[in-house]
This record gives C-alpha cells, sequence and structure tokens, in this order.
C-alpha cells in the first residue's frame, strides 16, 4: 500500500468513543499504542493522521490530537465498498476494516489515501 502511494493513518488501538475520553494521556495512549505497533511490524514510523472511531469526537480530543502532531479526518469524505459501490474518487478516504469475525486482540486496518495536493 504505502509503495503505490496510500498512507495508513491511526484510527486508535481499541476503538472506543473517543468523545468519552477527557484524559489526555488516556487519549495519547490509544494513538501510540497503535503507533508503536505500526512501527513494530512494519519498521515504519506512523504519518500523522487520525480518525476518531465510529465518527465521535469532542472539541477536547480534537485540541489534544492537533497538540500530539495529528491531522484529523472526519467522516465527509469517508467511502467504503461495502456500501454497494466500487467507486473511489481521487482524494477519497478509504475505510479498510476486518471483514472476519470480530477480533479484539488487534486493532481494525484503516487505510487513507495520500494527501497531496494533486488528489484535491
Amino acid at each position: 500500500m504505502i509503495a503505490e502511494g496510500h498512507t495508513v493513518a491511526n484510527h486508535t488501538y481499541h476503538h472506543p468513543d473517543m468523545s468519552r475520553i477527557s484524559d489526555k494521556a488516556a487519549f495519547e495512549k490509544e494513538l501510540t499504542a497503535l503507533e508503536t505497533l505500526y512501527q513494530s511490524v512494519t519498521g515504519q514510523t506512523m504519518k500523522k493522521y487520525y480518525r476518531p472511531p465510529q465518527g465521535k469526537y469532542s472539541e477536547s480530543n480534537l485540541q489534544m490530537a492537533k497538540e500530539l502532531g495529528y491531522k484529523t479526518f472526519l467522516e465527509s469524505r469517508l467511502c467504503g465498498l461495502d456500501a454497494g459501490s466500487a467507486t473511489i474518487q481521487k482524494g477519497s478516504i478509504f475505510q479498510a476494516s476486518d471483514a472476519h469475525p470480530p477480533r479484539r486482540d488487534r486493532p481494525s486496518a484503516q487505510y487513507f489515501s495520500d494527501q497531496r495536493s494533486d488528489s484535491r
């Protein structure tokens, strides 16, 4: 995926309702746990792009993400193949979740298109 020009972004480790997390340490742990796992698996540093699980967030979440160096993406440009359409427009965010039975021992995979200026 990365070789094709895609960016793998952070969607948290446990996939909680982030709007209920007001403690900065707990918020940071959700993001850094996935960063650490990603680096251990790929040997690369995860880019600082983030999408809140279920699209739920609070204003303080947005500020905490910003303080941690993240650019937050919300639902407006999200698309997926399970919606009955295989059309993905340039610049869209593509969400790929594990389609197998639920696995709580690992986070869902989230893939985001490269945010190059030519994709807008």
